[in-house]
């Protein structure tokens, strides 16, 4: 497209045409986007906030599926996004997960996206799990999650500490 046209005498219109169907664009695509995270109305996403263990702020995105309720608990997964990434690379398994009846907290690792930094590696308060431990707690505390049965998955290289079942939670014993 010339755009040096639009610029001479009488593109007015040709510019205002080319910015309305650039902004319906924009409206189509953001629709479509929030109808497929939301899998078409049957999940409900919502950004949610926790403190961790050693006072860090945590953020997470939850993935509910309308089925799970207090009456109908669902399995629960927390989701680690891999290293010097954000909650937001995983949503497309986080998605999938929930429409499968799993309830998904996809978090901000500590020291990544909007969770607090963490403290030193010589800090007593470090935590080497990077607030999974807490975001497992947090989701075995919703109502409409089955205690029993919350697991952990994560993109992070296998050699981290926050691989070890055991430290996340002590009844784990494989994954």
């Amino acid at each position: 497209m010339n755009t040096e046209k639009l610029f001479q005498k009488g593109g007015n219109a040709k510019i205002t045409g080319v910015f309305f169907v650039s902004f319906a664009v924009f409206v189509a695509a953001v629709l479509i986007a929030h109808f497929v995270q939301t899998d078409f109305g049957r999940i409900s996403v919502s950004n949610v906030y926790y403190d961790n263990y050693n006072g860090k702020h945590m953020r997470a995105k939850l993935f509910r599926p309308n089925l799970a309720t207090p009456e109908n608990p669902l399995p629960g997964v927390v989701f680690i996004h891999g290293y010097q990434n954000n909650r937001e690379s995983g949503d497309a398994y986080n998605i999938e997960m929930a429409k499968r009846g799993f309830v998904v907290l996809g978090i901000d690792a500590i020291g990544r996206g909007n969770s607090d930094v963490p403290n030193d590696l010589d800090d007593p308060n470090f935590d080497d799990t990077f607030g999974t431990r807490t975001s497992m707690k947090f989701l075995r505390s919703l109502p409409f999650v089955k205690k029993e049965w919350v697991l952990w998955g994560t993109a992070w290289e296998p050699n981290l500490p926050i691989m070890s079942p055991w430290k996340i939670h002590p009844s784990m014993q494989s994954l």
